[in-house]
């Protein structure tokens, strides 16, 4: 009788100590997949044109690694033609959206500006916020800007660390092994949360958060499919022109390329395909367009990246 309990005990031991290991390997399985993230990729046309959705800065240091490449075009040649991180605090989520409050805006090219003024004036760009802004590995000369440059034309990584400790707000940006670190008072008294969006001028980031992409494009580091497995180069473009005139039934402008496919969508209405005679688009609209309405353009072309530009109608 003894004999059969112990085996009895002994049967359910191992079977407990058996659903026991199984449990962490199920865990980590769960753990791996969710920190593959969807990413995408977004083009940056003039300054200002475009923003992702912002990034929450919260007292969990955070960092996000991504692609850059700036526009491989004759006018795209200054250091600014690169990413560019907007730190606000805001009731939502965007740029200029609800309760935007903007505390500094700063550049890959170790540059940055608040609204009390630029770097080169401390106590200016210090303002009521305690801004300071501080360098890492910054080039030489202007030929080491150039070469700097040159590599952000090829494809560069970047990053932004993010964290609140103390009341204090830390943002550390790094491009292609240069890097700022940005400090300020975090202001509990806003009664808002504090946000890094990402923005640029001539570029692309790719590799990035999908859930922050607001304008998706084709990510240009995607390999090809071809025997060689050689990164895709393709051309930039850009919209030059977009007219759009209250009381018109009409929407027209111009691109960089002849003969692109362009769609443009006007308000909530579905995109329609414009005509296209050589770099000029034209698209006519049922109806009279109305003020500020909201018009979009977007640009394909094979072998080209694909250009999106937004504006209203005055």
């Amino acid at each position: 009788m003894r004999k059969r309990i112990l085996a009895i005990a002994l049967a359910t031991t191992m079977a407990f100590s058996t659903a026991v290991v199984a449990v962490p390997s199920y865990k980590n399985a769960a753990v791996a997949q969710a920190a593959e993230e969807e990413t995408g990729a977004q083009t940056f046309d003039t300054f200002w044109s475009g923003h992702c959705l912002g990034d929450e800065i919260t007292e969990t240091e955070k960092t996000v690694n991504f692609k850059a490449i700036t526009d491989n075009d004759p006018t795209a040649t200054g250091n600014y033609n690169t990413p560019v991180f907007v730190i606000y605090y805001g009731d939502e989520n965007k740029v200029n959206g609800e309760g935007y409050d903007e505390v500094a805006v700063i550049r890959s090219d170790l540059w940055s500006w608040s609204a009390g003024g630029d770097i080169t004036n401390p106590e200016g760009y210090a303002g009521t916020n305690e801004l300071t802004f501080a360098t890492e590995n910054a080039p030489a000369d202007d030929n080491a800007w150039a070469a700097w440059l040159a590599a952000n034309k090829k494809g560069v990584d970047v990053s932004y660390t993010t964290s609140v400790k103390d009341g204090v707000v830390t943002i550390k940006v790094t491009n292609n092994g240069i890097t700022s670190t940005t400090t300020f008072k975090f202001d509990e008294t806003k009664g808002k949360k504090l946000y890094l969006s990402v923005s640029g001028e001539k570029c692309t980031i790719a590799k990035y958060p999908k859930a922050l992409i607001t304008t998706p494009c084709d990510d240009p580091f995607e390999k090809s499919n071809d025997n060689t497995n050689t990164t895709t180069k393709k051309k930039s473009m850009s919209v030059k022109k977009v007219t759009a005139k209250a009381g018109t039934k009409v929407v027209k402008g111009t691109v960089s390329v002849a003969k692109a496919k362009v769609k443009v969508t006007v308000g909530k209405a579905k995109a329609k395909t414009a005509k296209v005679s050589g770099k000029n688009f034209t698209l006519k609209v049922s109806s009279a367009l109305k003020k500020n309405t909201k018009i979009t353009v977007k640009v394909t072309k094979s072998g080209y990246k694909t250009v999106t530009k937004t504006v209203k109608v005055k």
